[in-house]
């Protein structure tokens, strides 16, 4: 029998019983519980085994590489030693103060409701549907994260863009609407619905709920196509009948709050301008605020000091803050920044009202409204598209909705001081790759965000960031030796530009340099003992010589959309395998400039990943993509070689092929959260799946057999144990 103690153990962790141990992580020591929580909606339900790696995985990403080999030594009964171990991690969407991830389904949350039923706390979310399906708003217990009730389906192919919550004839409502032309009230105690109403057009983007007088009412901005005729309608939830509201389009964001006892909307509009109208009679506020030199992006409403106000954000950046009873802005503003903010909610801490600000990069900022200092330090909560204030257990919390169909709960409190994860990538991880850097092996990651970085494979030390502006996916076959020194080379996103940057300084070497219109990924090879460059645009296939910057000869060109490409030596001469837009492959002589033997046909889709390496002493390449396969191509006789390996159960992103533990082996990482191990001989599967709680997107091998991975936003870096045989065949 496990006692409360033993509930927060290593070994309960990865093989007790889940509930008892969720329920006991309050008593655990704070990085232990922050572990369990950070992917508990990922491993909850996992086999042991599986269980164990994303712990031991997610205490790396803490920084914590101690408790991380601890948890992979852990025996699994009836089941083998894990096969690899995690040496370090970033954590870049590692968060101490996360307290509950609920798992809502596949697809993007777009709308998040706090409420409290029977005194416990709740939150709602509404969210998209795939096609053909119903949108759905479902209840679920902000404190265990478990489904409360039933579904609440609101129609076919209908997606819930806006939640609200408030008491009805003293019970607690759900208020959902979307991208139909209803409005509907659900009974939160059965999850039933009770009402609808139905507006002239069939996409409604912002709505908003208040109490007063003992009446319910609810207005929302609609248009009939989603885009910009904002147009405001709204009804009285008590009585059912509409109320008047202004018949002008343009308006982008919504509130409601109660000014001398009466319901009152708040409307921001796409010129800038806010107006503030009495919701039963229509009539105008006077005075108004003055609004924003840019269009209004949100509106949230507050009382400070027992008076109305407002708060709203712009596309320029700006949060204001608003008397509605004088209509005139209080203060500096709240936040000024060069990207707008996606959403403004409200919070009590000690007493104190704060505002809760989500911004773009996934970073969330509790700001005190006298002073606009941030309280507690920002909370990296990833990719979300809405924010709302609660309280649980007493202690202020926010609620986020994502788009990977997850609702999260965060603590608003000082971060710990014994949990703080290395900082990683503030976008996607798109690549990865190795690298001699300083006569140490290290790691380069790329973004999609077009950041750069550098890390010491040994000990994950970071090294050098390089804010490069172009498309972090594209440094694959990308670094090369120039002047005695590593150098990596990338595009300027999808502009003309290309760059040359020192991977030790972190400086660029020399001037940027115009290649292409549509400029895609560079590979880079040498040619006549030279440096070279050669772009995918959609002028061709231009080769450019990095000492003289000069491009050498005429664009190879296809009359094809080029994706991605690799350089490979045949015979002695550099050649380029090219993929171009739907899965072809094209073998290029870079002496030549010519292309070599017949286009190569197989994928049926794009590829997103090419390796190359030697078999027998002949030159093959390895691609993988979205139609889940990895192919392997003979490059001499121009066909594929073998089977295609159906490599994931989604799509293939990424494929390095490499030496480990004296064999030959492909390793891919794909949609599925895996990586996996085939021996490039037999195409068969060696040891089991590697799980990550994010997509795979870029793989490498060094020189010893270490593997890196990048998923998410992350980068982690793995060697095996003695228990991962590569001459054992396995498929899991």
């Amino acid at each position: 029998m496990m006692d409360d103690n033993d509930a927060v153990s290593v070994d309960a962790m990865i093989n007790g019983d889940r509930p008892k141990v969720l329920a006991a992580l309050d008593r655990a020591p704070s990085t232990m519980a922050a572990i369990h929580r950070t992917s508990h909606h990922v491993h909850r339900d996992m086999a042991p085994w599986k269980r164990r790696q994303i712990l031991a995985l997610d205490a790396a990403r803490f920084g914590d590489r101690a408790l991380s080999s601890q948890i992979i030594a852990t025996p699994v009964p009836d089941e083998p030693d894990a096969e690899w171990t995690v040496d370090w991690a970033t954590g870049a969407l590692v968060e101490p103060r996360l307290r509950v991830t609920i798992d809502t389904g596949p697809h993007s949350v777009g709308a998040v409701a706090p409420v409290v039923i029977g005194g416990r706390p709740h939150v709602v979310s509404g969210g998209d549907c795939e096609d053909g399906g119903r949108g759905t708003a479902r209840l679920w217990d902000a404190v265990t994260g478990e489904p409360v009730g039933e579904p609440m389906e609101c129609g076919d192919e209908t997606w819930v863009r806006a939640v609200t919550t408030l008491e009805i004839d003293g019970r607690p409502h759900a208020i959902t609407a979307g991208t139909d032309e209803n409005l509907r009230v659900w009974d939160l105690t059965t999850c039933r619905q009770v009402r609808t109403y139905t507006a002239r057009f069939n996409w409604i983007d912002s709505l908003a709920t208040v109490t007063a007088g003992g009446h319910a009412y609810a207005v929302a901005s609609y248009s009939d196509d989603g885009s910009t005729d904002g147009m405001v309608e709204g009804w009285d939830l008590t009585t059912g009948s509409a109320l008047y509201c202004p018949d002008d389009e343009g308006l982008a964001a919504l509130a409601a709050v109660v000014i001398d006892g009466r319901a009152h909307a708040v409307a921001g509009f796409r010129d800038g301008s806010v107006w503030v109208w009495d919701m039963a009679t229509g009539n105008p506020a006077d005075p108004s605020p003055r609004g924003h030199d840019a269009a209004v992006n949100t509106v949230t409403t507050v009382v400070l000091g027992e008076r109305p106000h407002a708060v709203t954000t712009a596309t320029d950046g700006t949060v204001f803050l608003w008397d509605l009873t004088t209509g005139e802005r209080v203060g500096a503003p709240l936040v000024s920044r060069p990207e707008p903010v996606l959403d403004v909610s409200i919070v009590e801490i000690d007493g104190r009202t704060h505002a809760v600000v989500l911004d773009r990069d996934g970073m969330l900022a509790v700001l005190d409204f006298d002073s606009r200092d941030e309280v507690i330090e920002k909370l990296s909560v990833g990719y979300a598209g809405c924010v709302s204030g609660t309280v649980v257990d007493g202690r202020p919390h926010a609620i986020t909705g994502h788009p990977d169909g997850t609702v999260r709960v965060w603590e608003l409190r000082p971060l710990p001081p014994e949990c703080r994860p290395v900082p990683g990538h503030r976008k996607m991880v798109d690549a990865v790759l190795t690298a001699e850097l300083d006569g140490r092996p290290h790691v380069v990651s790329g973004d999609s965000g077009g950041v750069v970085r550098t890390w010491d494979l040994a000990t994950g030390a970071p090294g050098i960031v390089l804010e490069t502006g172009g498309l972090g996916a594209e440094i694959a076959h990308s670094t090369i030796g120039f002047g005695g020194r590593e150098h990596l080379v990338t595009g300027r996103g999808r502009g003309a530009e290309a760059g040359m940057w020192d991977l030790i300084t972190g400086k660029p070497a020399g001037e940027p340099f115009t290649v292409g219109n549509g400029l895609g990924p560079a590979a880079t090879v040498m040619i006549d003992g030279r440096p070279h460059a050669v772009f995918c645009t959609d002028d061709g296939l231009p080769v450019w010589d990095l000492t003289t910057r000069e491009r050498v000869g005429t664009p190879m060109d296809g009359d094809e959309y080029w994706d991605i490409a690799a350089p490979v030596e045949i015979d002695g001469r550099p050649h380029l395998v090219v993929a171009a837009l739907g899965g072809t492959l094209y073998l290029w002589d870079l002496i030549t400039g010519r292309p070599v033997g017949q286009p190569l046909t197989g994928h049926d889709q794009s590829v997103y990943a090419i390796a190359t390496t030697a078999v027998d002493g002949r030159p093959h390449a390895v691609t993988a993509g979205p139609d889940r396969t990895v192919r392997v191509w003979d490059l001499t006789a121009g066909a594929q070689a073998g089977a295609p390996i159906t490599a994931h159960e989604w799509g293939a992103n990424a494929v390095a092929v490499g030496d480990i533990g004296g064999r030959r082996l492909i390793v891919t990482g794909g949609d599925d959260h895996t990586v996996r191990f085939w021996d490039l001989a037999t195409r068969e599967q060696v040891g089991r799946d590697l799980h990550f709680t994010w997509k795979v997107f870029g793989v490498a091998i060094s020189s010893d057999g270490q593997i890196v991975v990048g998923f998410g936003h992350e980068v982690v870096a793995l060697s095996r144990t003695a228990a991962f045989t590569p001459d054992r065949f396995t498929r899991l």
